[in-house]
């Protein structure tokens, strides 16, 4: 079970982090494409300058953020794929359940917690997750491309008797499923249960919800095609 790390911005000078901290904020509320540098550094109280002298573009220091402060998730999903892929290799098939709940603890237990900077990784993450843009995809993809492809492997490994289609698409489903969870399940309350909108989320208890509903759809019989 993954556990909350060590925070992972450098140690430079206050501006730096400050500047830093004020991107992430504008991002989780409006995407990449709504973040200007000069809101960025209106809220940082910093110039315009700091951008160019630490990080030359925008992306740039997106990267850097991405990097920093989701290096945990990758590293413990590519530490429990690899074993089930040790295993698999001695043949101990992974099985789904295992698979799915490195997945999901991952991103939701090791972003977890009450705090204003744990509650704005969250934030950030979600929105990265389905935030449009090229840059943002390539920043993330160059984090994430190692440990989804284990994932996809290891899944097809541990549920072989459905079609690639119908693969493909429960698949999506697990993708989207910690996504807009992770991100926007505040809102999701105003629908649902609008009286529990500022309860605060016991996230332990929320990955254990997604694992047991995910992991009933990947094991659920296979559709009938009516041609």
């Amino acid at each position: 079970m993954p556990t909350k790390p060590a925070k992972q911005r450098p140690v430079r000078d206050e501006r730096y982090n400050r500047f830093k901290l004020a991107a992430e904020q504008v991002f989780a509320e409006r995407g990449y494409d709504g973040t200007t540098i000069r809101e960025i550094a209106r809220r940082a109280d910093c110039n315009l300058g700091m951008l160019s002298h630490y990080w030359k573009t925008k992306q740039a220091l997106f990267t850097e953020i991405f990097r920093d402060r989701f290096v945990c998730i990758f590293e413990y999903q590519m530490d429990g794929f690899s074993d089930m892929e040790r295993r698999a290799a001695a043949g101990i098939t992974p099985n789904v359940r295992e698979v799915l709940t490195c997945l999901i603890e991952s991103i939701f237990l090791s972003i977890q917690g009450t705090d204003e900077t744990d509650n704005l990784s969250r934030l950030v993450f979600g929105r990265a997750l389905l935030d449009p843009s090229p840059e943002i995809e390539e920043a993330m993809a160059a984090l994430f491309t190692p440990a989804s492809q284990k994932l996809f492997t290891l899944l097809r490994q541990a549920n072989p008797a459905i079609n690639d289609a119908e693969f493909y698409w429960r698949t999506l489903c697990v993708i989207g499923s910690f996504s807009f969870a992770d991100g926007f399940a505040t809102r999701l309350t105003r629908f649902i249960n609008p009286a529990s909108e500022d309860a605060e989320i016991n996230w332990r208890h929320v990955a254990t919800y997604v694992i047991n509903f995910l992991v009933a759809g990947m094991q659920a019989e296979a559709s009938v095609v009516v041609r």
